[in-house]
């Protein structure tokens, strides 16, 4: 009897141990496995990051040739005039390194003459072709034919170890093109640039491009016969028709594997050993109680084993009777974390949806309906119906002095809310206690507005009720679809409307008489701007609005809700100028391109930007100020003038050089624009 706890505690242990030990050796061999199935993962993971990391990298060189094509200073009739200008190209040449940090050498290639314009200097082709590319003037010719077509990188040579990444730069429908950037980039310099993007454990293997040529390739790799034992591979393919293939070697995993497998026999180890020691002590501590009990029961002695088998009844009756009580203090506690949030829902904070599942809000309609905390004498009772899931759960709301029932419905028609207050008032004991009911809502974030809308209704059954004549009406906004639509559209373009409707707005809830309708009409302008920003990507946050709302001083009330709205506008002005300014760029530097060319038109300018001819008109209105005709007709007259008084051509030569179709057009557009013709502009006399 004195040792019976120690035994019934070793032999407890060694009961749960078994089957533990087992269990530990079974969910090891699965860490193992999930652990080789996350390291493929990982590699797959790493190979798709790699690949954006190189879409980028083709990006940057694009967008530097789109540079070299488009500016003047490299134009073919300008670059060779004089030495000056092919300095000036040179710097201009070298001043786009800095953006390609992965480019060892970088030239703009002129085929037709032989000549290329590098970031190391000027160098004809021979010079370029060997001592730059390593290749010979053939080769070179060679691969500048295969990529006349389109930017790409050429096969891999494993001689010289670099990329080639050779563009076309071809001007409208040209047959070829006059000139090339090519772009040289080092194996080292490739691969210190990938870097960022690959643990230490990954390589990459090799690069293929759509026709399954290699343009890359880690040539200290071994050959496909060993890869395939030493090494994991994967591989991933972007949408410009690159694949890349990256690996890991197979013993820098097998580690990690390694030593989860040795701690698995370290525990399998412990764990016998454990189990050995139980039984040696189960064995040692109950060998004689058990000899005595059955030497005892055949000498027909069971009284005198009464008390111990009453200890052991009482240790399970003990055992059972605190798992119950856990079992309700879980219950209690489960119940206080749904107080906890369902009251954070009504006052307006998100919640994440492990918490939404957690509250069980399953019906297809719910309504608020409060009640004053002082007037209701049951509390206790109420309280202690509540249940999570159930139809009708009570919350105290301490700090605005009610009780909040949210109510669960099966539909939102009349007969159903009657059924809802009587049942209430039934729960209350009292016809007299007032109640303020919400309209019912169908989607659990919206309690938050409903339980609004609920203190609101409280107030009003509770104020006392003025003469017929002197009966005030809650404001209503104008929440048409057709002002719902216009304030959206301000808040998508920024337009003042956003900010003058929420002040208009304001100053009528601000002329009513009662509190309550000013409150309630503050609540419903905040739930009308959240409601319209979620459409249009300006998120209001709800708990930000509550306690703006939550202010007891209207003019407070009145400032914050349009601080918030005016920094919104704001925000949105600032993003949408970045974007025009960005668009009028290149609207600006295509025009600049093409105005020469006397059938360039509107629908040229819409197909360059993939929009309707409509559309392109719009846009030229909105960033230049002007319509497309007056705006290239300028461009084109001011070409004129510089033409006139520079150079000795005749007037229809001068009006074809600048674009215009014909002599008597261009005549009449010169006198229209500078008050005289353009041989007088040019001579005055």
């Amino acid at each position: 009897r004195r040792t019976f706890l120690l035994r019934l505690l070793i032999t407890t242990l060694l009961v749960a141990f078994l089957p533990m030990s087992v269990m530990c050796m079974h969910l090891v061999a699965n860490e193992s496995k999930r652990a080789y199935e996350n390291s493929l993962a990982q590699l797959k993971s790493a190979a798709a990051s790699v690949m954006v990391q190189f879409e980028n990298m083709i990006s940057s060189l694009n967008s530097i040739n789109m540079r070299l094509m488009t500016s003047s200073e490299l134009y073919e009739n300008v670059i060779g005039q004089s030495v000056q200008s092919e300095t000036e190209a040179l710097k201009l040449i070298s001043s786009f390194h800095i953006t390609l940090p992965f480019v060892r050498s970088y030239a703009l290639y002129l085929p037709d003459r032989g000549i290329a314009y590098s970031n190391e200097g000027k160098l004809q082709k021979n010079g370029f072709a060997r001592f730059v590319l390593g290749i010979s003037e053939s080769e070179l010719d060679a691969l500048i034919a295969q990529q006349s077509v389109q930017a790409g990188f050429v096969p891999w040579r494993s001689q010289n170890r670099n990329m080639l990444y050779i563009a076309p730069m071809r001007l409208g429908s040209a047959d070829r093109a006059p000139r090339y950037g090519i772009y040289i980039i080092s194996s080292s310099l490739f691969q210190n640039y990938m870097r960022s993007t690959l643990a230490d454990i990954y390589q990459i293997s090799r690069i293929l491009d759509s026709n399954g040529r290699i343009v890359y390739q880690d040539d200290a790799l071994p050959q496909a016969g060993s890869t395939e034992s030493s090494y994991l591979s994967t591989t991933a393919t972007g949408y410009q028709g690159y694949t890349i293939e990256i690996y890991a070697a197979r013993d820098v995993i097998q580690q990690s594997l390694d030593s989860i497998a040795q701690n698995a026999h370290l525990l399998a180890a412990m764990n016998v050993i454990l189990c050995v020691v139980l039984i040696v002590l189960v064995i040692f501590y109950n060998y004689q109680p058990l000899a005595r009990l059955l030497k005892k029961i055949g000498a027909e002695s069971l009284p005198s084993n009464a008390s111990e088998l009453d200890a052991v009844l009482h240790s399970y009756t003990t055992l059972a009777r605190e798992k119950g009580n856990l079992n309700v203090e879980l219950y209690e506690k489960n119940l206080i974390l749904t107080d906890k949030l369902l009251e954070n829902l009504l006052r307006g904070q998100d919640l994440t949806r492990s918490d939404m599942r957690l509250l069980r809000l399953h019906m297809p309609y719910y309504r608020i309906v409060c009640a004053p905390l002082h007037k209701v004498h049951n509390i206790c009772d109420i309280i202690a119906r509540n249940s999570v899931g159930a139809p009708v759960y009570a919350i105290e709301m301490y700090m605005d002095g009610l009780l909040a029932f949210v109510c669960g419905l099966p539909d939102d028609t009349a007969e159903s809310l009657e059924k809802l207050l009587h049942a209430l008032r039934a729960l209350l004991g009292s016809e007299s206690i007032p109640l303020g009911c919400s309209s019912s809502c169908s989607a659990a974030e919206r309690l938050f507005s409903a339980y609004q809308e609920a203190r609101i209704a409280l107030r009003e059954s509770e104020a006392p009720h003025p003469p017929a004549e002197q009966k005030e009406v809650i404001p209503v906004l104008d929440d048409s679809l057709e002002t719902q639509e216009k304030l959206v559209h301000a808040m998508k373009c920024g337009d003042s409307f956003m900010i003058l409707f929420a002040e208009n707005s304001i100053d009528a809830i601000l002329r009513q008489n009662s509190a309550a309708a000013r409150r309630y009409g503050f609540y419903r302008l905040a739930e009308m701007y959240r409601q319209a920003g979620q459409t249009v990507d300006m998120p209001f946050d709800p708990a930000q609005l509550a306690r703006i709302l939550a202010s007891d001083s209207e003019a407070a009330v009145r400032e914050n809700l349009l601080a918030l709205f005016a920094s919104a506008r704001n925000e949105r002005v600032q993003l949408l100028e970045q974007q025009n300014s960005a668009i009028y760029y290149d609207l600006t530097q295509y025009i600049g391109q093409k105005f020469t060319d006397s059938l360039f038109g509107l629908n040229d300018l819409a197909d360059h930007f993939g929009v309707s001819v409509y559309t392109a008109s719009r846009m030229v209105k909105t960033l230049t100020g002007i319509n497309f005709k007056k705006y290239l007709n300028d461009l084109r007259i001011e070409r004129a003038k510089d033409l006139l008084l520079s150079t000795d051509m005749n007037v229809a030569e001068v009006g074809q050089r600048s674009g215009f179709s014909s002599t008597s057009y261009f005549i009449k557009v010169f006198k229209e624009s500078e008050g005289t013709t353009p041989s007088r502009f040019r001579d005055p006399q």
